[in-house]
């Protein structure tokens, strides 16, 4: 789901604002899993697999993840990644809205955005 490109009205506003907050905290768990489990991480290694194999190591990682959180054990703190790359651009693209997306999207901002 993307944000809304201009919104209109405070429902949209707001939609945009809770998709923003949403959407760094997502960044900031896979930032987290890939700290902890260098697979994930570019500079780290690569998973070579199947896309369908790729889903069940990225799902494993974020449950062992999830255990290690709720018993406390820390990210390692020598794990060192380079995140400094250039060529990536920090705000990706938006990508075209696709109608049923839209449509999908209006009724969230209707249903959960407006006062």
């Amino acid at each position: 789901m993307t944000p809304i490109r201009n919104p209109q009205d405070e429902g949209e506003v707001r939609f945009n604002a809770h998709h923003r907050r949403a959407r760094q905290k997502i960044e900031a768990t896979f930032e987290r899993w890939k700290m902890r489990w260098l697979c994930l991480h570019r500079d780290g290694g690569a998973i070579y697999r199947t896309p369908d194999r790729c889903c069940k190591v990225i799902i494993a990682c974020a449950v062992l993840h999830n255990i290690c959180e709720e018993h406390g054990l820390p990210i390692p703190e020598d794990v060192r990644v380079n995140d400094d790359n250039p060529d990536e651009d920090v705000n990706p693209p938006i990508m075209p809205d696709d109608v049923n997306g839209e449509r999908v999207r209006a009724g969230i901002v209707r249903d959960h955005f407006w006062a």
